[in-house]
């Protein structure tokens, strides 16, 4: 009788421990980072993303630049004041390209975020110097943090950097923004 008791105790730990790891997670469905990825924080522009091994962050005027382990990438992350997908995009660019006379990419795709972040992924043509890009928009009331990934002409990216950049867009999260500059976290241990 003793060892029935003892078996369903385990059994009833085991079931409320795969329930809170599934249905109890703080900060929304879980994130895919790899080893030697570091949560980098900017509060100053209110973001957070995974920022993988080989890849920096620095902050510049009004933004911050991601520079990849190879030439041929260029991606910013910022906070705009727009509470729209498409203004969100339109304001970044003035920030990082204010040049009223230059012709920007179309967007080509917009897909809405299913994963709790409210936003979307567009595919932006490319543009006249044959640059391809895309840009992840999450929207926070009257403002938007922007992620903008643009590519080289016929660049072919290493398989390696398309799952670095695909953990970036996924993993790219808003929080609120406070006043100082990019810092980095180092993930919790599993």
């Amino acid at each position: 009788m003793k060892n029935a008791a003892l078996l369903v105790g385990i059994w009833l730990g085991i079931i409320f421990f795969a329930y809170s790891v599934v249905y109890l997670q703080p900060d929304g469905p879980a994130q895919v980072t790899m080893a030697g990825d570091t949560e980098t924080i900017d509060e100053q522009n209110g973001f957070s993303l995974p920022l993988p091994l080989g890849w920096s962050l620095r902050a510049i005027d009004g933004a911050a630049e991601l520079t990849a382990p190879i030439s041929g990438i260029e991606a910013w992350a910022l906070s705009v004041p727009s509470g729209k997908v498409e203004g969100a995009l339109a304001a970044a660019w003035e920030v990082l390209d204010p040049c009223s006379s230059c012709q920007r990419p179309a967007v080509l795709e917009t897909t809405l975020l299913s994963d709790g972040r409210q936003g979307a992924v567009l595919t932006l043509a490319p543009d006249a110097d044959g640059r391809t890009g895309r840009a992840v928009v999450l929207l926070q009331g009257e403002s938007a943090r922007v992620l903008l990934i643009r590519l080289g002409a016929g660049i072919s990216l290493p398989e390696r950097l398309d799952a670095d950049l695909a953990r970036i867009e996924a993993g790219f999260r808003a929080i609120e923004t406070g006043g100082t500059p990019s810092e980095p976290v180092e993930p919790p241990a599993a």
